[in-house]
């Protein structure tokens, strides 16, 4: 029987031969004086529990069953492993020795139940996380393996490998960290991993949420990492502390985790970017070899190729960069409702992501493309306030008036240094930044150049919240202090 076993483990043996044993002796219950394996095999049981605990030195030799001196030496050697030999045999201590022996027995039998139920534990979780990927909806799934073929006669059978190895992991943080890897070492590609964006990715989620708003695989949500952008790795490890220590999500956390980062290039360097970094989530969820991978590829290298003429038309048009990535997205969203619905790949119509077209367009200057509300360069009333008033001082202050005081101005009295960014922070981290995020302040918007730089202007839109930072009242401050967390990326 232990030749037919690939299997050197006593403890997995230990298993294996019960179950043969069990096995045997139900097979043979209704013969007559039928002696059970149970019965005969203890020593065999008892030998292996004891190899399971560390009992037995390792032998370097193997008994032959041949060699009648050299089997007995092996059965006296292991019974002397178990239990040592008594001084005297008598009628007591023999019904003492078949107590112990049927107490050992009735021990192997349950550590062997118990080891057994743990194996199935085992089984069965390592099976659910390979079945995670069958436990998306049918539509999901058919979406996948129809975007994963090569040819676009035949639907694969099986997901990428990497695709597959994202459905095991047990978090979304895991998931996401997985993503991040594999991109950046098998793909030479690297984007922003929005959590959003891989938590909808992670449920299956691969269409847009609606036909007027790019989301989850779409274009605009595998940026290129911009300098001092929020630390998400530091944000997916929180959140998977804390669904892995079962203290749960506020609304706040599950706000975070849904919130998808959609950024639109604005020159044609970052859309060269976005395009390459498409292609890798492309490659990552349908294999290097897929039809959307070949097509996004000749896209990259036209745009390589032609990047003084289309910076011509990009000095023209500001959202040129962003009509071209929108128009490559409407595309593939289409193209993927195609692979979601169809039941033969056949039906699929892979001439939507024939990009020659589009690109021929575009080089020949007869490309047009308008974007949907989000996607224009400029949405945010705030921003579009504070611009309007930087450039209408600059207006107003002559050249004869740099060195001139500004009477204009107005100071922040009461600063709280924890507010306060130096000059080139202040540009980079809250110009413009995290707009929706500024608390409140009597209707209005509050100013962050007042309260992060330490003055501003008695012009300024939002000049109902100069108030000195210190005077502000206690609610409002906690407020401040939030948003002043959000840009430094705490």
């Amino acid at each position: 029987m232990y030749s037919e076993l690939d299997e050197t483990k006593p403890a997995q043996l230990l298993i294996e031969t019960n179950s043969a044993i069990s096995a045997f002796d139900t097979t043979h219950a209704a013969e007559a004086n039928f002696n059970k394996a149970v019965d005969e095999c203890k020593g065999v049981l008892c030998f292996l529990w004891a190899a399971t605990k560390k009992l037995v030195d390792p032998l370097q030799i193997s008994a032959s069953p041949d060699n009648v001196e050299l089997t007995n030496w092996s059965k006296r050697r292991h019974t002397e492993c178990i239990m040592s030999e008594a001084p005297a045999v008598s009628t007591a201590s023999a019904a003492m020795d078949a107590e112990a022996a049927q107490a050992l027995a009735t021990s192997i039998t349950a550590q062997t139940a118990f080891m057994e139920n743990q194996q199935k534990k085992l089984d069965t979780t390592i099976s659910e996380r390979k079945n995670k990927f069958e436990k998306l909806s049918d539509s999901t799934q058919n979406l996948i393996l129809n975007a994963s073929s090569t040819n676009g006669e035949v639907t694969l059978g099986t997901p990428s490998k990497h695709c597959t190895e994202f459905y095991t992991k047990a978090t979304v943080g895991q998931a996401r960290q997985y993503l991040h890897d594999t991109i950046c070492t098998e793909f030479s590609t690297m984007f922003d991993c929005q959590l959003g964006t891989v938590t909808a990715l992670f449920s299956g989620l691969f269409m847009w949420d609606r036909d007027d708003t790019p989301s989850n695989f779409s274009f605009f949500s595998f940026p290129k990492i911009q300098p001092l952008s929020g630390n998400a790795d530091k944000q997916a490890m929180v959140l998977h502390m804390k669904v892995s220590h079962g203290k749960g999500w506020s609304d706040t956390d599950a706000e975070e985790a849904l919130k998808q980062g959609v950024k639109a290039p604005d020159t044609i360097e970052s859309l060269g970017h976005q395009v390459n970094n498409t292609r890798g989530a492309a490659a990552f969820f349908f294999g290097i070899h897929s039809i959307l991978v070949t097509k996004l590829e000749k896209v990259k290298v036209c745009i390589a190729k032609n990047t003084r003429r289309l910076e011509s038309f990009q000095v023209r048009d500001k959202t040129f960069s962003s009509k071209i990535g929108y128009a490559i997205d409407c595309r593939i969203h289409r193209w993927l409702g195609e692979c979601r619905m169809a039941t033969d790949r056949e039906q699929v119509n892979d001439s939507i992501i024939d990009f020659n077209i589009l690109m021929e367009a575009i080089l020949t200057d007869s490309f047009t493309q308008s974007l949907p509300v989000t996607l224009r360069l400029v949405t945010d009333k705030r921003k579009v306030d504070e611009d309007a008033d930087d450039n209408a001082r600059r207006r107003k202050k002559g050249k004869n008036d740099k060195e001139a005081p500004d009477s204009r101005k107005v100071d922040n009295e009461e600063k709280i240094p924890e507010w306060i960014f130096s000059h080139e922070e202040y540009q980079a981290k809250v110009a413009g930044k995290f707009t929706k995020r500024r608390p409140d302040f009597k209707g209005k918007a509050m100013c962050p150049r007042f309260h992060s730089k330490g003055y501003c202007f008695n012009d300024c839109s939002n000049k109902v919240s100069h108030v000195h930072s210190k005077s502000l009242p206690s609610g409002t401050k906690k407020d401040y202090e939030k948003f002043v967390k959000v840009c430094k990326g705490e």
